[in-house]
C-alpha cells in the first residue's frame, strides 16, 4: 500500500493526499490512515519539505502560494481539482486492496 500512497503524493500532491486521509479517517481505515502520515512525514524529511499532516487553512494556504508563485496559476482552480484527484487516489487504494 505505501508503494501506491507514494505514487499517488507525487502524482497530485499533498493537499488530495491530506482529503483522502480525512475520508478514510471518517470511515475508520486507520491502517491507511497511517500509511499517509508516515509517507507524508518521510517525505517531509527526505526532501526537506514543509508537508501538514492535517488538512487545515494553513495546507490550503500554502498549497496555493506555491501554486501562484512557482506556476502563476490560480490556487483556487488548483484546489477545486484536488477534489477529482481525491477520488482517484480513492480508486487506486480500493484497485490495490482487491489484488
Amino acid at each position: 500500500m505505501e508503494k501506491v500512497i507514494i505514487s499517488e503524493l507525487f502524482k497530485y500532491g499533498f493537499i488530495p493526499m491530506l482529503m483522502v486521509l480525512e475520508r478514510m479517517e471518517k470511515i475508520g481505515e486507520y491502517e491507511i490512515c497511517n500509511t499517509i502520515l508516515n509517507t507524508l512525514k518521510e517525505h517531509s524529511e527526505k526532501y526537506d519539505l514543509d508537508l501538514p499532516t492535517k488538512l487545515d487553512g494553513t495546507a490550503v494556504a500554502q498549497m496555493k502560494i506555491a501554486f501562484m508563485t512557482k506556476f502563476n496559476l490560480s490556487g483556487d482552480i488548483a484546489y477545486s481539482n484536488s477534489e477529482y484527484y481525491t477520488d482517484e487516489i480513492i480508486k487506486a487504494i480500493d484497485k490495490k486492496r482487491i489484488k
